[in-house]
C-alpha cells in the first residue's frame, strides 16, 4: 500500500513539474522567436528560403509543438513558390524541447499542401533533417478524393538537391488530378477512378528541372473512365466503311471514348515516360498500345491496335496513332496499317476466287494439294 501511495505521489509530482513547464513556455516563451530560427534552418539546410506568414502559436496535442497559418517554400533564384502550406503543425517530443536538440525531427501535419500545381489534403508525416538528409515516412494524406501513402528521401541541399520516392495511389480522381496537371486548355484527358504505385527519383531544386531529370517506374489500373478528345468507336466505323467501300458521311465524332478499364506499366527516363502494355477495355473493342509521353513538353505519340468486338471488323486490328501534344492532339488511322490490311483484304477476295476455280474443275488429290498450297 505504501508503494502505491509514493508511486501516485510520484506521478502527482512529475504531472505538476510538467504542467509549470508547459504553463512556463506559453507565458515566458513566444513562438515568434522561432520564426528566424526555423527559416534559418531551413535556408542552411536545404537552400530554400521559407516564408512564414502570421503568428505562430504553441500546440500541445498530441506533442509541443508550434501552429504556422500559411507557409511559403520557394526555390533560389525562382519568383514563384513551388510549395503552399496552410494550418501546418510542426511537433517534436517534449524530451528533445527540453534538451534543446538542434536537430529538425518531430511530426508534420498540413491541413492544405498545393506541391508543383498538385493539391493534398490533411497531410501526416513524420521527418527527420540532419546532416544534410531529409526523411518524410510515412506519408499519409487525402489526394483527389482518394488516399496517398509513401516515402520521400532528399539529400545533397549543398549541391542539387535528389530526391527519391515511393508513392501508392488508392481512389484517385484521374479527371480531377489531370486538370491540375494540364490546366483547362487541354483537348485530350483522361478520367476515371486510379490505383496505381509509382518509384521515382529526380534531381534539381525547381518544378522544370525536377519533372525533366525524373526517372523512375510504375503501374496503374483505372476504372470506369473515358478518354476525352478521342472517339476509338469512330475510327473503327471509318475503318470499315474505307475497307468496305462505305460512305463516311453519316459517321459521327463525339471525340469521347467510355472504357471499362485501363492497365498498364511504365518506366520514366528523363522526364519521358514510356509503355509497351497499356491495355484498354471496352464493351465494344479492346486497345492495345505502346508509346511515349514527354511529361515537361507535354508531347505524346502512342500507336494503338484496336480490336473490335462486333462482327463487321472482328478480323482486323485497326492501326491508330495520337501523336501531337496534350493541348491539341492529332488522331489519325495509321495510312500505312490500313494499306497492309486493304492488301490482305484483296488477297483474301483472290484466295477465295481462285479456290471456288479449283473446287470446281480440280477434282481429287491435286485439288486437294493445290488448296492447301494456297491456305
Amino acid at each position: 500500500m505504501k508503494i502505491l501511495k509514493k508511486l501516485f505521489f510520484a506521478l502527482l509530482l512529475l504531472a505538476i513539474i510538467l504542467g509549470i513547464a508547459l504553463f512556463s513556455l506559453t507565458m515566458l516563451v513566444n513562438p515568434n522567436r522561432l520564426k528566424p530560427i526555423i527559416v534559418n534552418e531551413v535556408k542552411q539546410e536545404t537552400g530554400y528560403q521559407l516564408n512564414i506568414e502570421g503568428d505562430l502559436a504553441w500546440s500541445f496535442y498530441p506533442r509541443v509543438g508550434v501552429k504556422v497559418k500559411r507557409m511559403l517554400l520557394t526555390a533560389p533564384k525562382e519568383p514563384q513558390p513551388f510549395a503552399e502550406l496552410h494550418d501546418v503543425t510542426m511537433a517534436v517530443s517534449l524530451y528533445q524541447w527540453l534538451r534543446g536538440e538542434e536537430s529538425l525531427s518531430g511530426d508534420l501535419h498540413i491541413a492544405d499542401l498545393v506541391f508543383m500545381n498538385l493539391h493534398f489534403a490533411q497531410l501526416r508525416a513524420t521527418l527527420y533533417l540532419q546532416d544534410g538528409v531529409l526523411s518524410i515516412s510515412p506519408i499519409q494524406a487525402r489526394f483527389y478524393g482518394g488516399a496517398l501513402e509513401g516515402v520521400v528521401h532528399a539529400r545533397s541541399f549543398e549541391k542539387t538537391p535528389r530526391w527519391e520516392g515511393e508513392l501508392q495511389l488508392k481512389g484517385v480522381n484521374l479527371g480531377a488530378l489531370w486538370d491540375d496537371l494540364y490546366g483547362s486548355t487541354y483537348a485530350l484527358k483522361l478520367t476515371g477512378t486510379m490505383n496505381g504505385h509509382l518509384k521515382i527519383d529526380t534531381v534539381g531544386r525547381n518544378r522544370e528541372t525536377l519533372i525533366a531529370k525524373a526517372s523512375g517506374m510504375g503501374e496503374y489500373q483505372i476504372d470506369q473512365g473515358a478518354v476525352c478528345g478521342v472517339d476509338v468507336n469512330y475510327f473503327i466505323q471509318l475503318a470499315d466503311a474505307i475497307i468496305h467501300k462505305k460512305p463516311q458521311n453519316n459517321l459521327i465524332n463525339t471525340n469521347q471514348t467510355a472504357f471499362d478499364a485501363l492497365t498498364g506499366s511504365f518506366t520514366i527516363d528523363n522526364g519521358v515516360l514510356a509503355t509497351h502494355d497499356l491495355l484498354l477495355t471496352a464493351k465494344a473493342f479492346t486497345a492495345h498500345a505502346a508509346g511515349k509521353l514527354a511529361l515537361l513538353a507535354q508531347t505524346l505519340d502512342f500507336e494503338l491496335q484496336i480490336k473490335s468486338q462486333q462482327d463487321l471488323l472482328s478480323q482486323w486490328e485497326i492501326p491508330l496513332n495520337v501523336a501531337g501534344t496534350v493541348h491539341r492532339p492529332t488522331v489519325t488511322l495509321d495510312q500505312e496499317g490500313m494499306a497492309h490490311i486493304l492488301i490482305k483484304q484483296d488477297v483474301e477476295k483472290a484466295k477465295t476466287k481462285v479456290r471456288d476455280v479449283i473446287k470446281k474443275h480440280v477434282p481429287g488429290k491435286a485439288g486437294e494439294f493445290l488448296q492447301n498450297l494456297i491456305n
